[in-house]
């Protein structure tokens, strides 16, 4: 039932209203941009179904094993504060369980991911306490589940049967799991030896028995289980089998190379950017740097690159640099530890693709095929973890809003089959090709389709600017009632 409780009363002033789907630090990111710079009546919505919003999947995991890939200075929030989560680090970090780094630079330090989720929601609650008076936050503790058109604006499908009107929704809905294309025994669903959420609480200390351990994925994810797992004591082996057989670099921290695009003609090929990087990467491992030095100075330059390639070139890019020269790079005391088992001959890395997981005896079976190999084999193990990341094709995405979004023509897939399509403000693309005034994205449903980078800190606070910047202007004027009987969380203003 389409419900709109506000009261207009003689003389009130007439509110905006903007929807946010999804709490993590996508939906967050955007909440703080418009309560940051908003100066007229705008009720703000974010609806996520976690009693904390900010933390999302990644800062949700309390593991002080599970840390950030960069240093604390790089993850900024607060435009022209660099030094404001160090600081925070500083005074809290204790009061949060983590000592500090050793060496008492929390500058530098790679923070346990828990407490950057902590910092993001001191960030919200401080936000919605100096805010506008006439700007009202509420987090709606609920499931949004179905998105639909609603005179010039949107309405919100709640979990719980009721509909919520906005003139603009903002889709934040973060990540979704992969099934990797591999099939699970049925009755290994509810079976402890598959670990099927590698973040969930008190699951390694349930593998410390176990005399073998096979980890499905070799990014992030398997980096956070080994870490975990180490610190325990875990002396058992390790076999990881992924599709390139690939593992992160570790996190670069030193000084980048020098800014061999800002001069030239920026390469226009996924080839000649190729050939430029080998070139650069020969200079700069002569002059003594670290590879990944020449990595870190192209990335600032990868969105620009990003946006003016073809479709083709994009998905070059994707095949032939991605993954081997700018993916993700993992925490060092993380590394480390991945590195000596690897060391002891416990942790060894088959580049294949599983097709199935099943039950054999007193342990599992893993049907595999090695790359380049005619034939699969059976690789046996006392315990399965399941860390194969995330489905960023939105055709295969079994979510219920998702799948609503999609039937009713208001998104389309990326013409990466990556995300969905929209254009490089964050205005989604609908399914007949028009670009919606009233519904915008941020972060991972655009990642790889209007923007390569769509995760990290620095991207979304790029992509919130820019957001605010276009929204603010629309909402000033629209100033409709919208509805506001959901209760806030954070009423402490």
């Amino acid at each position: 039932m389409l419900r709109d409780k506000t009261e207009s009363k003689p003389g009130q002033k007439r509110s905006s209203s903007v929807v946010i789907v999804g709490g993590g630090l996508s939906g967050v990111s955007a909440a703080l941009k418009l309560l940051w710079r908003t100066a007229f009546p705008l009720q703000i919505f974010l609806i996520d179904p976690h009693e904390e919003p900010g933390r999302g999947v990644a800062y949700s995991t309390r593991d002080l094993e599970h840390r950030l890939n960069a240093p604390a200075r790089r993850h900024i929030i607060r435009p022209g504060e660099p030094d404001h989560f160090p600081r925070w680090l500083s005074n809290n970090a204790i009061a949060e369980g983590w000592p500090g780094p050793e060496d008492g630079n929390f500058v530098e330090a790679f923070s346990p991911r828990w407490l950057f989720g902590s910092y993001i929601q001191s960030e919200l609650k401080a936000a919605v306490r100096g805010a506008h008076t006439d700007v009202v936050f509420k987090h709606i503790q609920q499931a949004a589940v179905d998105i639909k058109k609603d005179g010039d604006g949107l309405a919100v499908g709640l979990a719980d049967g009721e509909w919520l009107k906005a003139d603009h929704v903002i889709l934040a809905n973060g990540v979704f799991t992969s099934s990797g294309g591999m099939e699970v025994a049925t009755a290994l669903e509810d079976d402890s030896r598959y670990l099927s959420n590698p973040w969930k609480e008190g699951i390694f200390e349930s593998l410390l028995k176990a005399h073998d351990v096979a980890i499905i994925g070799s990014h992030l994810t398997m980096i956070d289980c080994v870490a975990s797992l180490e610190r325990r004591g875990y002396r058992g082996s390790y076999t990881v089998v992924s599709r390139l057989g690939l593992m992160p670099n570790p996190a670069y921290t030193g000084e980048p190379w020098h800014d061999f695009l800002a001069d030239r003609e920026p390469p226009t090929t996924a080839l000649s950017l190729l050939k430029l990087l080998r070139t650069e990467i020969a200079s700069a491992t002569a002059a003594g740097f670290n590879w990944q030095a020449v990595a870190a100075s192209i990335r600032p330059h990868i969105g620009a690159l990003w946006r003016t390639a073809s479709l083709a070139e994009k998905r070059r890019f994707l095949r032939h640099l991605q993954s081997r020269t700018l993916g993700h790079s993992a925490p060092p005391s993380a590394i480390a530890l991945v590195e000596r088992a690897v060391r002891e001959g416990r942790l060894t890395s088959i580049a294949g693709r599983v097709a199935r997981i099943d039950i054999c005896g007193e342990r599992l079976g893993i049907h595999l095929r090695p790359r380049g190999a005619t034939s699969a084999i059976y690789h046996q193990t006392d315990r399965v973890i399941r860390c194969i990341g995330f489905e960023y094709d939105w055709s295969r995405i079994d979510d219920r809003l998702v799948q609503n979004l999609l039937r009713r023509g208001l998104v389309r897939p990326g013409p990466l089959n990556s995300g969905i399509d929209a254009d490089e403000n964050g205005a989604i693309i609908a399914a007949d090709g028009t670009l919606s005034k009233s519904f915008s994205a941020i972060g991972h449903p655009l990642n790889g389709s209007a923007f390569y980078e769509s995760s990290a800190s620095s991207a979304l606070r790029e992509q919130s600017t820019v957001l605010a910047d276009r929204l603010l202007p629309l909402l000033e004027v629209t100033r409709s009632a919208t509805p506001s009987h959901m209760e806030a969380i954070y009423d402490d203003r």
